[in-house]
């Protein structure tokens, strides 16, 4: 039998490459399935809202980039009622489009160029830095660019999560803009799963008589005077 070619070495490379394999597909799991949790919190929040509104299409918000829509459109058919037109609908799903894409660029780059560095170093193969920076310089640009589209997403989809809990929480207004900017999807899942069944602010006893003296809100003229005002 030839020994030859038999290097222990590269038999422990293979087993930690495999192991390397297997965490990473585990944690993406486990990521995957805490971020479900909260995905589907937040579209069950928005289909009753939705619904309580008389929108079409309730479901959309189970359905990633189209949920953006829903959420866009529900923003849209809050500022309608008081007079005033957006496009939350049309702007989001297209930055929530750009973003998903980019990701999933980013991410199979990313675990290409990882996995070629744990190779490189496990089975001593030589990588210059004229090919790493080749490999890098265009993965930097490209997140660059994605970085200004993300925070543009990102705070337009504040602005809509901050107009809905506006309309039906102003008590928490504040609230509505700190937790989505520090926790994101696990703060708005929850907040918008928790305002699904509530009436908006000018139908809740505690505001009746504020509505009563500025006229009836949801209107085509919007109440006139200070709370809640206008995003």
């Amino acid at each position: 039998m030839d020994y030859s070619n038999y290097s222990p070495y590269s038999q422990t490379g293979d087993e930690i490459m495999a192991i390397m394999a297997i965490i990473i597909v585990i944690s993406f799991v486990i990521a995957f399935a805490i971020v479900g949790v909260f995905f589907i919190l937040q579209a069950v929040g928005m289909m009753g809202i939705a619904k309580n509104r008389g929108m079409k299409n309730p479901w959309l918000g189970f359905i990633p980039i189209a949920s953006s829509y829903l959420l866009g459109g529900i923003a849209d058919n809050i500022n309608e009622s008081y007079g005033k037109k957006t496009s939350f609908r049309i702007v989001l799903p297209i930055l929530s489009t750009i973003s998903t894409i980019s990701t999933f660029f980013s991410l199979s780059f990313y675990f290409s160029l990882i996995f070629e560095i744990f190779e490189t170093a496990l089975y001593n193969y030589e990588i210059g830095p004229y090919t790493m920076f080749g490999k890098m310089g265009p993965l930097i640009m490209f997140y660059l660019i994605m970085f200004l589209v993300s925070i543009a997403g990102i705070v337009l989809n504040i602005m809509a999560f901050y107009r809905i809990g506006k309309e039906y929480s102003p008590q928490n207004s504040v609230i509505y803009i700190i937790l989505p900017i520090f926790f994101g999807l696990y703060a708005t899942g929850i907040m918008l799963f928790s305002i699904r069944n509530k009436a908006p602010w000018y139908l809740q006893p505690q505001y009746a008589q504020q509505a009563g003296a500025y006229g009836q809100p949801g209107q085509p003229q919007p109440p006139q005077g200070p709370p809640p005002p206008m995003a």
